[in-house]
């Protein structure tokens, strides 16, 4: 299971990153970038929900610091943001719950998970790094 998780880990963001590049060039909504998008977040999902080295089960572990493991917990809830996108793209143009969807409104939860990803991804490397040299993380 640990080599799927592996692939599924590096594929998962490829395939969501060649997913959103064709809805910019193509400005449309074909059904195989849909496809393509949902599989991307699906692959994502899974390697940071499954297994020992999984965002979720780091967030979890107390021997981290709480800081460390915020940002742990922060990552996945943008992962469920960015699941959140997916079923906002399924979705036909109209009203819901008294709100009016157009077909762009799944760019707004992908922005939110795009901001926690870029914030953690220069945030735990350093509190990271402090953690193992033994300095007080700030």
């Amino acid at each position: 299971m640990k080599p799927i998780l592996k692939i599924m880990g590096y594929a998962g963001p490829l395939v969501l990153l060649a997913s959103v590049l064709m809805f910019i060039i193509l400005r449309s909504y074909p059904l195989w970038t849909i496809i393509m998008f949902t599989l991307g977040v699906v692959m994502l999902t899974l390697n940071r929900f499954i297994g020992n080295e999984s965002d979720f089960g780091r967030s979890r572990d107390r021997r981290m610091p709480m800081n460390i493991r915020r940002l742990y917990r922060q990552r996945c809830v943008g992962t469920i943001v960015l699941f959140l996108s997916v079923a906002i793209l399924f979705m036909h143009e109209g009203f819901y719950y008294g709100v009016y969807m157009r077909k762009a409104t799944w760019i707004l939860p992908f922005i939110v998970f795009c901001v926690i990803e870029l914030y953690a991804a220069f945030r735990l490397p350093s509190l990271e790094k402090n953690t193992s040299d033994g300095k007080k993380n700030v």
